[in-house]
């Protein structure tokens, strides 16, 4: 939910459309000029939300915004140790080493001004795991399909279309705006009595109330992620030193995969609109395959 907000607002160097499938975005083509090095050729015309143009300095500060020792977020771009500008519209990518997923992890990497990061000292990142804020915490200024109009933390963030996006919008709308209603209840009574247009998440115990009044729909697609039980794989146990783990041995971790009643969990607790999972990524993933996508069987 977040990353489809900051797109709203931003635009990555490569993006996923309707399908999953990465295609260019600010950047409209790349190769790899060495193991450890990809050039991206940048797409000209591009003016930010305040008018500033969009070119490689931009790109320039964003990785390095982005891998900076003290960027919350470091790890989304782990693979690259440094940027460079070939030319106002080339840039080079620096890795340290061979690294296929490259664009799978900038499709997340949102590109800023820098001269607007200049002019409000946010050239360095914020964090909230360690309390650092900077102008960019509240303030966006993307080349995005809509514009921050205004934003009140924790109660309500308003979206203008930008008119000047450089690509085609798909949508009619003129204004959007956000309210965060943490109440499951609270989220469906305003949906119900026409307060808002439109929820997110639905609760998975009103969808056939929803569905089933005047009006409202409920919109399933497949999600990309995956519930799980994440073990330790340590010698030895945290709580315990000098104790080996069992979850090192297959049959310990097997035993308890056979214990618990996925079924029943798909069944009752997420009502059927999930499905059990063999494996940590869902179809739609690169990466996915059916072969070894095969749940083990409860048996307890």
């Amino acid at each position: 939910f977040t990353q489809s907000v900051q797109h709203m607002v931003f635009d990555p160097l490569v993006r996923r459309n309707k399908d999953l499938k990465l295609e260019p975005a600010l950047a409209t083509s790349w190769e790899i000029v060495e193991p450890n090095r990809w050039r991206f050729k940048l797409r000209q015309g591009v003016k930010f939300h305040e008018g500033q143009p969009f070119n490689a300095d931009d790109v320039v500060a964003t990785i390095q915004r982005q891998i900076d020792p003290g960027a919350r977020n470091r790890e989304n771009l782990s693979a690259v140790t440094g940027v460079e500008k070939v030319d106002d519209y080339t840039v080079d990518l620096i890795l340290r080493g061979a690294y296929p997923l490259l664009l799978n992890d900038l499709a997340a990497i949102y590109i800023m001004s820098k001269p607007w990061m200049e002019e409000h000292d946010a050239l360095k990142p914020g964090n909230t795991a360690t309390g650092v804020v900077t102008y960019a915490s509240a303030h966006a200024n993307g080349t995005g399909p809509f514009k921050l109009k205004s934003y009140e933390p924790d109660a309500r963030s308003v979206f203008e279309v930008n008119k000047d996006w450089w690509d085609k919008p798909q949508h009619n709308l003129t204004e959007v705006e956000f309210r965060p209603i943490a109440s499951d209840a609270t989220r469906v009574a305003a949906l119900l009595s026409g307060e808002v247009d439109m929820i997110v998440p639905v609760p998975l115990q009103d969808v056939d109330r929803i569905n089933g009044t005047d009006g409202l729909k409920v919109v399933e697609n497949p999600s990309l992620r995956t519930i799980m039980l994440a073990l330790n794989f340590k010698k030895e146990l945290h709580a315990a030193p000098g104790v080996a783990n069992p979850m090192t041995s297959v049959k310990v971790r097997q035993a308890l995969w056979h214990a618990i009643d996925v079924n029943t969990i798909q069944k009752r607790l997420m009502r059927g609109k999930s499905r059990v999972a063999g494996m940590l990524v869902a179809p739609a993933v690169t990466g996915h395959d059916d072969a070894i996508d095969v749940p083990l069987e409860y048996d307890c």
